[in-house]
């Protein structure tokens, strides 16, 4: 009888360690792409940011005629201070005495480094409240938001989806930020990977390893461990990011009604005869900023927070986000880690709000 059980057991796991890898089989096909690439088999091993990282060393270290192992062993940039008003663009400002104290709170700020290292968690935590929303900057992002609501565009409403594209990797290619230890090669070794990602549909093993370059980047700048490390051009990426979105999100209360912000992007409810207006003033944003803006319009917003809503698309297609992702979107985006033993709630609430 223990036989038969353990049998059935065992039987268990391969069925559902198959279909594991019938699920991951993107995610497998980029790793041999990219071992293929680059005749490393340890490709196969790594995450998604230690795959992006490696990228981008192998990248960078024949841009900058070096071996791979001795650039990595470089120890990056420590840091003893941040003075955060070294960090701002000289050309973020603000018109609004809300957002005006927020900026001077940041101009104010030195970041001073505890047991030896720059602790970013926690050191920022500034607040305001503007046009109905409260704005809450941190060292993870900005989030604004009022109150849990539902809209319906129509009767002369728009609601309007506003994102940077790929804002992380090209606000610091449009200004020349870098890791101090890697000079400005890494500038145009960020541009060119950019550039090269481009060149391959979405979705694709290529793309999707390429965008992982260059979001590691990013993470890994703030982690002492990495080549990548100087905690100066984490705050610089960071804290202009937020002014930055604040910026276009100040500029364009004025002629729509703020929904919500997040780290790289906003959306708002707009009336139609006012859109032309709007567009202009996010071309002008880009044009100062030299950061793209893609935009999306929804017939449906059902919001809780900024982490939590559910949105239908004018083409019916639906995005879903935090407590209202079902069991397929966390499959689809390989977040096995999520709890979604409670999808009926979910599904539930999207059959309301959208139909």
């Amino acid at each position: 009888g223990n036989v038969d059980k353990i049998v059935s057991y065992n039987k268990n796991d391969v069925d559902i360690t198959y279909l594991f890898w019938e699920r991951c089989g993107d995610q497998i096909s980029l790793r041999r792409e990219f071992a293929k690439k680059y005749m490393d088999a340890s490709f196969m091993n790594k995450s998604d940011s230690s795959l992006g990282e490696t990228v981008f060393l192998k990248t960078l270290a024949s841009r900058m005629r070096v071996g791979e192992k001795e650039l990595k062993k470089r120890k990056g940039t420590p840091r003893k201070e941040i003075n955060v008003s070294e960090c701002i663009l000289p050309y973020v400002e603000f018109q609004s005495s809300e957002f005006n104290g927020i900026l001077d709170q940041y101009r104010n700020l030195t970041i001073k480094a505890k047991e030896g290292e720059i602790k970013l968690k926690g050191v920022i935590k500034f607040s305001c409240d503007f046009e109905g929303l409260k704005f809450d900057y941190g060292a993870g992002g900005l989030h604004a938001f009022g109150s849990p609501r539902f809209y319906q565009a129509g009767n002369g409403k728009a609601i309007i989806d506003i994102d940077v594209s790929s804002y992380y990797p090209n606000l610091p290619i449009a200004n020349r930020f870098y890791p101090e230890h890697l000079s400005e090669d890494f500038c145009d070794i960020y541009y060119e990977i950019f550039q090269e990602r481009m060149k391959y549909e979405k979705k694709t093993a290529m793309n999707l390893g390429l965008k992982l370059a260059l979001n590691a980047v990013f993470g890994k700048s703030n982690s002492k461990y990495s080549y990548l490390y100087d905690p100066k051009y984490t705050v610089q990426v960071t804290v202009n990011g937020q002014l930055l979105i604040t910026m276009l999100a100040e500029r364009l209360a004025e002629m729509s009604e703020l929904i919500m912000c997040n780290t790289d992007g906003l959306t708002a409810l707009v009336d139609e005869d006012k859109i032309p207006m709007f567009r202009l003033i996010c071309s002008e944003f880009e044009s100062l900023t030299k950061l793209p803006l893609e935009y999306n319009r929804y017939s449906k917003l059902a919001m809780r927070d900024v982490n939590n809503y559910i949105a239908q698309f004018e083409d019916g297609s639906i995005k879903r986000k935090g407590v209202f992702e079902t069991y397929e979107d966390c499959v689809s985006l390989h977040q096995y880690h999520k709890n979604i033993s409670q999808e009926i709630v979910a599904l539930a609430a999207q059959e309301y709000y959208i139909k």
